[in-house]
């Protein structure tokens, strides 16, 4: 299990996540060989895009194919922040050869802001449920609040950083995988979904 705290980059063979965001956004990779998760807050473009570039590099070095056929790309949004997200995945998209790709954004359950720009810090835990599939069925997409975890020692640690930071490297994992946590769905109406 892999929570890809601030800046940070890594895989793990089953679930991955993403520590609490509000103005970051985070990105999945679900591959043939691993999953992916990388965590980008806000910053210049230059920056972002070397973000992207890491990550891309670092999903090609240790999957065999990438690209259209291999693997499903997720983005996550908290509400109407990170209003770039869709140029951002076009770019991370174009970078794995165009792989399926969906932009998620968190709109209910995050406070009074829910939905907004204002919206509590939120988590999210991309489960993987079947070994073999790599489209968006194959996996079970979770969030919860960010103030209702406690973080606890246990993951796998990150593989990179993209922009050096000390405070955010480690192994970190929620301490309850099983309360509290809502699936995301648009059936569940808790979410708005963008096909890029």
């Amino acid at each position: 299990m892999y929570f890809a705290d601030m800046y940070c980059y890594g895989s793990d063979a089953g679930t991955v996540g993403i520590t609490g965001i509000r103005g970051c956004m985070g990105i999945v990779y679900i591959g043939n060989g691993a999953n992916y998760a990388i965590h980008i807050p806000p910053d210049s473009d230059d920056v972002q895009k070397a973000a992207r570039k890491a990550f891309a590099t670092f999903i090609k070095n240790n999957e065999q194919h990438v690209g259209r056929g291999n693997g499903c790309l997720f983005a996550f949004v908290n509400g109407r922040n990170r209003t770039t997200a869709t140029g951002e995945m076009k770019d991370m998209k174009s970078r794995l050869g165009s792989p399926p790709t969906l932009i998620y954004r968190i709109t209910k359950h995050l406070g009074p802001d829910s939905g907004g720009l204002g919206a509590d810090a939120v988590v999210i835990m991309v489960e993987k449920l079947h070994a073999t599939g790599t489209t968006a069925d194959a996996c079970a997409i979770w969030y919860k609040r960010n103030d209702a975890i406690t973080w606890v020692g246990g993951g796998t640690h990150e593989a990179g950083q993209y922009k050096v930071r000390q405070a955010f490297q480690g192994d970190k994992i929620p301490d309850n995988l099983n309360a509290l946590w809502r699936r995301m769905t648009l059936e569940n109406q808790n979410c708005t979904i963008e096909k890029v």
